[in-house]
């Protein structure tokens, strides 16, 4: 497998992830905006679209460099249930800790803190529970649905 095999995987895989996040919104499971939330952590505040462009592409950044580490742990993709793990296990690690964000965040309201000009995002709550009582469940699929498709998409391009 080439090396540009996983980056473009992981690219193509993190926009099918935010489908996936986008199809929750549209189902009413969660009112978690990935892409916001990203760009909101890089900039601050700015205007919407601005956030989810930014967002958008910190994503998919993000993406290429997960099927990058995937790829390099599983001997350049060679072994699926390696990359599976892997993913699988990610996917965990981000819907158990997304209650974190809720502290790292910049434009997060605190529950400690009233909201003010600056701070504007509800906060996540245990596992993004806040955002909708599915929000873990879209969280994990996401990733799952992101991890199957980065992998699926190494295994079909050339060697």
């Amino acid at each position: 497998m080439t090396t540009l095999a996983p980056l473009l995987a992981g690219a193509v895989a993190a926009q099918i992830m935010l489908v996936a996040f986008a199809v929750g919104q549209q189902a009413a499971w969660t009112r978690l905006d990935w892409r916001y939330l990203l760009g909101s952590l890089v900039l601050g505040s700015a205007p919407p679209r601005r956030l989810r462009v930014v967002g958008h592409l910190l994503h998919i950044a993000l993406g290429v460099a997960s099927a990058a580490v995937y790829a390099r742990i599983s001997d350049n993709g060679t072994e699926p249930l390696i990359w599976l793990a892997a993913g699988l296990m990610q996917a965990a690690i981000v819907t158990l800790c997304i209650g974190l964000i809720g502290v790292l965040h910049p434009a997060m309201i605190r529950p400690t803190r009233p909201a003010s000009g600056r701070r504007v995002l509800e906060a996540p709550g245990d596992f993004g529970r806040n955002w909708g009582v599915r929000t873990p469940m879209v969280l994990y699929l996401a990733h799952a649905i992101f991890t199957i498709a980065a992998l699926g998409i190494t295994r079909i391009l050339p060697t």
